[in-house]
C-alpha cells in the first residue's frame, strides 16, 4: 500500500496592522478651534472683513454668550419702600442689601446689555415668567418719602395683570415696532418699574435675541440665581413693625401693637399705572 504524501500546513495570513489615528484626529475640539483660528487669521490679515467673522466664529465654537445682561433690583426712584415677613425690631444697617427685605409697592430694575459679537445682536422681545405669587408681607415696613428724584422709567410692568407684559412708559408694548441692536462693546440700559397692589411676586425676564439669522433666549436672572422679588403694600396699621422717616429727619421705629395710632397714620403712596 502506497503512502499518501503529507500536505504542507497552510500558512496563516499576517494581520494587517491598524493605522494609528492621524494627528488631527487626536486633537481636542479646543485645539482644533485654535488651529482653525490661526489659519483663518492669516487669511484675514489680507482679506478685509474676514477677521470679525473669524472672531465671532471662534466665540461661537466655545459657546460664549452673544451678549452680557447684568441686572439689579431696588426700590423705586420716587421713594424707598421695603418690607419683610418677620418682625425686625432693630433698624438694618444696610436696608437695600438686607436679604430679609424686598421692595414694596414699586420696584426699579435696571438691565444693562452689552454686545459680545462683531455681527449685530438684536433684542426682539422681552417676556415675563411669574415664578411665585404669595400674600403680601406684613411683618416690617421701612418707608422713606420721596427726596425729589425723578423717575427715569422706560418700561412699566404690572405684575397683577393676567399676563404681565413690559410696556413703554405712556402705554403700548415696549418692543412693538422697536428693536435694540448691539455691536461689540455697545451698551444699552433698560429701566423697568414693576408694581403690584395685592401680592408678593417672584419673577424672571426672558429676552429674545437674534444673531446671524437665529433666535436665542437669555433668562434674567439666570436659572441658578434667585429671581426678582417684590411685595405689595398692606394697610399701614396691618404691619407689626414700622421704620418711617419723620419730619425731624429721623428714621423712627414703631411697634405697631403698642403704637397703633402712629402706625395707622403712616401715609403710603398710591400704587397705580402712569405715575
Amino acid at each position: 500500500m502506497k503512502k499518501q504524501p503529507r500536505k504542507a500546513p497552510a500558512k496563516k495570513a499576517k494581520p494587517t496592522p491598524e493605522k494609528p489615528p492621524s494627528g488631527w484626529a487626536q486633537l481636542s475640539k479646543a485645539t482644533k478651534a485654535l488651529v482653525a483660528l490661526v489659519g483663518t487669521t492669516a487669511v484675514a490679515a489680507v482679506v478685509p472683513g474676514v477677521l470679525p467673522y473669524v472672531s465671532d466664529h471662534t466665540l461661537d465654537l466655545f459657546r460664549a454668550p452673544i451678549a452680557d445682561v447684568r441686572s439689579e433690583i431696588g426700590s423705586s426712584a420716587e421713594f424707598l419702600g421695603q418690607a419683610a415677613t418677620e418682625v425686625v425690631t432693630t433698624e438694618p444697617e444696610n436696608i437695600v442689601a438686607d436679604p430679609r427685605f424686598v421692595p414694596a409697592g414699586y420696584a426699579g430694575t435696571r438691565l444693562t446689555l452689552e454686545g459680545r459679537r462683531s455681527a449685530p445682536v438684536t433684542v426682539l422681545d422681552m417676556s415675563v415668567e411669574i415664578v411665585e405669587r404669595l400674600p403680601p408681607r406684613r411683618g416690617t415696613l421701612i418707608f422713606v418719602r420721596s427726596q425729589g428724584e425723578g423717575d427715569n422709567t422706560v418700561v412699566d410692568l404690572d405684575l397683577d395683570a393676567p399676563r404681565p407684559v413690559p410696556v413703554a412708559a405712556g402705554g403700548g408694548p415696549y418692543f412693538t415696532g422697536k428693536h435694540i441692536t448691539l455691536g461689540r462693546g455697545e451698551l444699552w440700559v433698560i429701566d423697568v418699574r414693576s408694581r403690584t397692589t395685592g401680592h408678593e411676586y417672584a419673577w424672571r425676564l426672558h429676552l429674545r435675541l437674534r444673531y446671524r439669522g437665529a433666535d436665542r433666549e437669555v433668562t434674567v436672572p439666570p436659572a441658578g440665581q434667585p429671581p426678582f422679588r417684590m411685595t405689595a403694600f398692606v394697610a399701614p396699621a396691618d404691619y407689626r413693625q414700622q421704620f418711617v422717616w419723620n419730619d425731624k429727619g429721623v428714621l423712627a421705629g414703631h411697634d405697631c401693637a403698642a403704637e397703633q395710632a402712629a402706625c395707622a397714620a403712616t401715609e403710603l403712596p398710591p400704587v397705580k399705572a402712569g405715575r
